[in-house]
């Protein structure tokens, strides 16, 4: 956010996480990022938006005046998802906000408005590709600047694919793109909680599909998955036939014997093996599949201790 708002404002912008204690309720801090900033030396409160979509210019004028109450300084919005429509409408509002590529609205900064409308492209939505998801759950786990060939390299992808996926994700306007020399690196536009939050919807279940084979057949170096993954950091229990992952199209597979049938299988002696759709040792943490990952790979259970479990790990999940 640093170098947008020094791109946008042609000035040095000191800013850091809001480190202060709110009385605000639940609804006005969910989902949303507060940061304390010096801009020509006057203190301002930016209250990060992940996406506009479900709310309206009645919401943003109610929210405003809570915040105004709740802090010291000046309160501003950063928004990604800016139109024409509702930049006239935040204006006409008198509210405060800054969105790139080039709109900001700061009055009590006397910049009322850099008559920058640059159309931005279409937001792409629907789900994601394979690719997509495992790149943006790379950059949310590892946040910064990545350049594009490392990216490349640490994904072993060409060079066009990466180019292909972070174009992609920039019309979900989920990263940025930022060039150094004949180097773009790419980072999250928003902070990582933030941007799983927004991304949820649009990611897909990694697990093409669920095949039954013997323990002994197994590697032992296939990741915990499933209920098995989520039993060693949640209190449920370990599932009666364990679950592992394994990239698709990895070579170790080949040499596995597959039982269609699950029920002709003691379950001392069966593994439920997942296929990705991308490599879970990748993305892998703490010896078992990520967690997002396995949020998606369990989204077609149907157990509420399950979906209660998996949501407690997220919510105590130390984001970056």
């Amino acid at each position: 956010m640093k170098n947008i708002l020094e791109t946008l404002l042609h000035t040095q912008v000191n800013i850091e996480p809001h480190q202060g204690k709110t009385n605000l309720p639940f609804f006005l801090m969910s989902g949303r990022e507060f940061y304390d900033a010096r801009i020509y030396g006057i203190g301002v409160t930016i209250i990060g938006i992940g996406s506009t979509e479900n709310l309206g210019i009645r919401n943003l004028s109610h929210d405003l005046r809570e915040y105004n109450k709740a802090f010291p300084d000046n309160v501003c919005f950063y928004i990604p998802d800016i139109t024409r429509i509702k930049r006239d409408a935040l204006i006409k509002a008198g509210i405060p906000f800054i969105a790139p590529p080039g709109q900001v609205y700061l009055p009590f900064l006397g910049v009322i408005l850099q008559d920058k409308y640059e159309k931005l492209p279409q937001k792409r939505t629907g789900g994601m590709s394979p690719l997509e998801q495992e790149l943006l759950l790379y950059l949310i786990y590892n946040a910064g600047e990545h350049g594009k060939a490392k990216l490349a390299d640490q994904l072993n992808v060409t060079r066009a694919a990466i180019t292909k996926v972070t174009e992609s994700l920039a019309q979900r306007e989920l990263i940025n793109e930022t060039r150094h020399g004949k180097e773009i690196s790419v980072s999250l536009l928003f902070s990582p909680q933030i941007t799983y939050k927004t991304a949820l919807n649009d990611m897909i279940t990694p697990v093409k599909k669920r095949v039954c084979c013997r323990k002994s057949v197994v590697s032992a170096s296939f990741l915990p998955a499933g209920e098995s993954a989520l039993s060693q950091v949640s209190m449920l229990s370990a599932p009666t036939m364990e679950y592992r992952a394994v990239y698709e199209k990895d070579e170790r597979i080949q040499q596995l014997e597959f039982i269609e049938d699950e029920r002709w299988m003691d379950t001392e002696d069966g593994i439920m093996l997942e296929l990705w759709r991308y490599d879970p040792e990748k993305l892998s943490q703490d010896g078992r599949v990520d967690p997002i990952s396995l949020k998606l790979s369990l989204s077609d259970i149907y157990d509420e201790r399950v979906q209660g479990e998996m949501e407690d790990v997220l919510e105590g999940y130390k984001w970056l």
